[in-house]
């Protein structure tokens, strides 16, 4: 039984793992995305963009994933950020991507200029996104998230009996040197019912 067992153990110690399959790679071809450089930036500001290397070129992706990547740094605190892609024909096509994040903002202060008595914790929670790394005080402002979510705090303020409230759209007050914001939010509630 002894030899049994360490013929088996042996067996086992002896092995090593199978090779990992090789996987062919694509002929370059002149639908196919050989390569992407980025200027401006690296592969981490545009992580989707630079995943598109080795795939079939696809121009209404392509732009989709560029607005993604813009989106991205948008959150990052880049509001001004901006993304190009033009092609280069060739063996294979290669995409040249400028990055210009432009300069980075935190927001300093979220004044909302109301005089009704909605709980100010509630105003600043609804605005909140991203566990307070968007739209809120030390993050990064992204203007349509601040939209949307400005829409649903109407609907709260109508819900809680403000009928006829209005939230106007947020003004936003850059300070270049110091790299904040400041945003003010107007809030014409009327009168509750």
């Amino acid at each position: 039984m002894r030899g049994a067992i360490s013929v088996v153990l042996t067996a086992v110690v002896g092995c090593r793992p199978a090779a990992a399959p090789q996987i062919p790679v694509a002929s370059c071809t002149h639908d196919r995305v050989g390569r992407v450089s980025i200027a401006g930036g690296t592969a981490e500001d545009v992580p989707q963009l630079a995943v598109l290397e080795g795939t079939l070129d696809d121009a209404a992706r392509t732009e989709r994933v560029r607005q993604a990547s813009i989106d991205l740094l948008h959150t990052r605190g880049y509001p001004r950020a901006y993304i190009a892609v033009s092609r280069r024909p060739g063996p294979c096509l290669e995409l040249d991507v400028a990055v210009v994040p432009g300069p980075r903002f935190v927001i300093s202060a979220i004044d909302f200029v109301s005089s009704d008595a909605f709980p100010p914790a509630a105003r600043r929670d609804a605005i909140e996104d991203a566990l307070g790394t968007i739209n809120a005080v030390g993050g990064a402002y992204v203007e349509d998230r601040l939209v949307a979510a400005l829409a649903q705090l109407e609907k709260h303020y109508r819900a809680a009996g403000w009928l006829h409230a209005v939230i106007d759209a947020p003004v936003a007050s850059f300070d270049e040197k110091r790299g904040t914001v400041r945003l003010s939010i107007t809030v014409r509630a009327g009168k509750r019912t």
